[in-house]
């Protein structure tokens, strides 16, 4: 949907593209300086809206593309300080550089397994450049200089899965789960806060699920549940 301060406007990537295998479920949406606006598909790939003529293009992982992403559900798109655009799915992070060529790594190669599928849901890049990933219930790191995968060892859990992740402060990362509310991580100490509604709320359970986290330019960070939309102000991070 586009909202212009008075209405708001649907837009269906079936209504524009003819490719048998486009999807109408859209995962994420990134827009950059040019206001272009790239969208992740539900087992669709990537594709593009162009405003002007109000129209979705399949940017890649079409039937004549010659150039693949690691896969099909694209789940989050980042855009990092040198440029490049970081686009996730279900089996691999990609890298789009300036030059628009695309470079693939694949989580099973990265983890050294046969596992083809994974739960990737979102990610958010820090100050050193490292990609953070909320990876198959846990936290993943991927060193953009090595194009090393690593799990973060003091968030992993049986009690709950991360679902999602955005970057706080300077060296803070927030990290939302499914049942323990949200996180934040001291990336230099490791050190980790817990935000949650108390157990005896009867919509403790709903509060506490995180579907959504977005940090504001004031640095506050909203987040999404199943009870609504919550605000942590920025005294809540010193």
């Amino acid at each position: 949907y586009k909202y212009d301060g008075y209405y708001f406007s649907k837009y269906l990537p079936s209504q524009s593209i003819t490719d048998a295998y486009v999807s109408d479920t859209i995962n994420c949406v990134y827009c950059d300086v040019n206001n272009k606006v790239l969208v992740g598909l539900q087992n669709g790939g990537l594709a593009e809206f162009d405003a002007a003529s109000e129209k979705f293009s399949r940017i890649l992982n079409t039937d004549l593309s010659p150039v693949r992403l690691t896969g099909n559900t694209v789940s989050s798109i980042l855009k990092d300080k040198l440029g490049n655009k970081w686009i996730l799915t279900d089996r691999g992070i990609n890298k789009i550089d300036k030059y628009h060529k695309v470079h693939k790594y694949y989580f099973s190669t990265l983890l050294n397994t046969t596992r083809r599928g994974f739960f990737a849901q979102s990610m958010t890049t820090d100050f050193r450049g490292n990609i953070w990933i909320a990876f198959h219930g846990t936290l993943c790191r991927f060193n953009t200089k090595t194009n090393r995968l690593s799990v973060f060892p003091s968030l992993c859990s049986s009690e709950f899965y991360i679902t999602r992740v955005s970057l706080l402060k300077k060296n803070k990362l927030a990290v939302g789960t499914n049942r323990d509310g949200i996180l934040v991580v001291d990336l230099i100490t490791g050190e980790t806060t817990n935000f949650r509604q108390p157990d005896y709320h009867s919509n403790s359970s709903a509060v506490n699920s995180i579907n959504s986290l977005f940090t504001d330019h004031a640095g506050s960070l909203w987040s999404g549940s199943g009870y609504g939309l919550h605000q942590l102000s920025t005294t809540n991070f010193q």
